[in-house]
């Protein structure tokens, strides 16, 4: 099975980006193919090409999107108490391009957060993982599983979406983190980068981005889900920050170490 390891950068998280390809070739021992998608702007500097080729990392030029109708949208509701956060992060939407159909030429794509912190061998995750036909992320409600896929959306600001949204979807579910995800590329249909932009647009009171579409598309429509497996004989796989009890070092991926936070 061929699997390829997957980035989506722009100026802002591209330092983060090359930190963590750096600490997968090394810490990770990834000899796999590596994309990173990005701006034909970041893709031009010699500079970046450069840190390109002595990574062994190709460039993916991402399309431009049009962004604007969801935009107009979020500047009318400015009783949105995530409205700043969705605003100031929309590039985060261009992670839907991780299944333009191009990456079918893998068996396997296994997308990482820029800035996620590689800890040991990546060669763990893919003994861990078959995402056959379907997509394994980490849940978002561990480890007490009380949230519900409701929560990635914001009700308040406008009723007939958000009555839309409720009277087609059962968002009372366990859904899933965005900051890692591994699939099978058989997954991806020629419309499923449009569809998730179609859904952004339809039901622009999403809290949490990218994150909030890819669970409507890929558990409501589409039961494609499986959650990652927690740990594997030499300990934790993945988690957002080390859990009360645990160090850093008993996890494979993190997101956000709590020493970085305080």
């Amino acid at each position: 099975m061929s699997w390829v390891l997957v980035f989506v950068a722009n100026e802002d998280y591209l330092n983060k980006a090359f930190q963590t390809v750096y600490e997968v070739r090394t810490i990770g021992q990834w000899t796999d193919d590596i994309i990173l998608l990005t701006t034909a702007a970041i893709a031009a500097k010699p500079e970046n090409t450069l840190l390109c080729s002595s990574l062994n990392v190709q460039f993916r030029i991402l399309p431009v999107h049009d962004f604007s109708k969801t935009l107009d949208f979020l500047n009318s509701k400015q009783q949105h108490i995530n409205s700043h956060y969705v605003k100031n992060r929309m590039f985060q939407f261009m992670k839907f391009y991780i299944m333009d159909p191009w990456f079918k030429k893998w068996d396997i794509v296994f997308y990482m957060d820029a800035g996620v912190k590689v800890q040991g061998d990546l060669n763990r995750m893919k003994a861990a993982c078959n995402p056959c036909y379907s997509l394994i992320a980490h849940s978002d409600s561990y480890p007490e599983y009380e949230k519900t896929l409701e929560t990635q959306f914001e009700f308040s600001i406008d009723s007939d979406i958000s009555e839309r949204l409720l009277m087609t979807y059962n968002l009372k579910c366990d859904y899933f983190q965005s900051t890692i995800l591994i699939f099978d590329t058989k997954i991806i249909e020629e419309g499923t980068v449009d569809r998730l932009f179609e859904l952004m647009n339809l039901y622009p009171i999403m809290t949490r981005n990218d994150q909030s579409i890819l669970n409507l598309h890929f558990i409501c429509e589409r039961g494609l889900w499986k959650p990652l497996e927690k740990a594997d004989s030499i300990g934790f796989l993945y988690d957002f920050h080390e859990r009360p009890g645990f160090d850093r070092s008993d996890y494979l991926l993190m997101k956000y170490p709590i020493k970085y936070l305080l």
